[in-house]
């Protein structure tokens, strides 16, 4: 019997769900009163973060394995930290796995890294909205989906959602991964970091780095640090000229 038929019916008594042996190799603990969703836990630890709970129901009745017990007991058992009406969270759940089964194909591996794409603006929805405002400072920095799930109480799947939704809005963009660089070109480049060695070039440091943004400002400073650095490598590949010209 599907997850949600079987909640559907423990969430009219008043008790505790217990689900085990599930994929994750965790337990979760479901309270229920007369239709509401009052606490969550995973692990026998707390979850106050209803987008979290609502995540877990989602993985939970997307993964169709686990074994589960409902176990009647009174409310003064527990504390009662939501008032999540039961139907709901299960029609939005399965309306949510509808969509990620639909998108499956389309969503990013958790491994992807991405940044953001300064200078859109664009309208999210609430879920959405608050993942944004969560992510957007490590985003600010380059990171993939993996560590999103660490830094946020999003599960993975959220996170993969999430993540597909916002780079369809146009507010992150992939990194994309390096080329392999010619075995010629990697040889050139060992020459010039051994003579760099040899013969250091005094250089001004640069200013400490920063996070791109779009303005004028920072398109100044890269070009201005591009420049200067196309001149010390002129000037080595110049030392290295004379050094293999004698």
């Amino acid at each position: 019997m599907p997850l949600s038929d079987v909640l559907t019916m423990a969430g009219r008594g008043t008790g505790r769900f217990v689900i085990w042996n599930h994929p994750s190799e965790k337990s979760f603990h479901i309270y229920l009163k007369s239709g509401q969703l009052n606490a969550f836990s995973v692990d026998q630890k707390p979850v106050k973060d209803v987008l979290k709970v609502k995540g877990w129901i989602v993985e939970l009745m997307a993964s169709k394995e686990g074994d589960f017990a409902f176990e009647r007991m009174q409310p003064v058992s527990w504390n009662e930290d939501f008032n999540l009406p039961v139907d709901q969270i299960i029609a939005s759940s399965l309306a949510e796995i509808g969509n990620m089964e639909t998108f499956k194909e389309h969503l990013p591996s958790l491994e992807t890294v991405f940044e953001p794409v300064y200078g859109v603006t664009v309208w999210l929805e609430p879920d959405l909205e608050e993942f944004w405002e969560k992510s957007k400072d490590f985003l600010a920095k380059s990171t993939s989906g993996n560590e999103l799930v660490q830094v946020t109480s999003f599960t993975p799947d959220q996170v993969q959602h999430c993540l597909y939704k916002l780079r369809s809005s146009g507010l992150i963009k992939p990194l994309r991964a390096f080329k392999m660089k010619p075995a010629s070109e990697v040889s050139a480049a060992v020459a010039v970091t051994q003579y760099a060695q040899e013969h250091p070039v005094p250089v001004t440091a640069p200013a400490a780095a920063h996070v791109a943004t779009a303005s004028p400002q920072g398109a100044t400073e890269k070009k201005e640090q591009l420049t200067a650095g196309r001149g010390v490598l002129s000037k080595l590949m110049l030392g290295i000229r004379k050094k293999f010209s004698h």
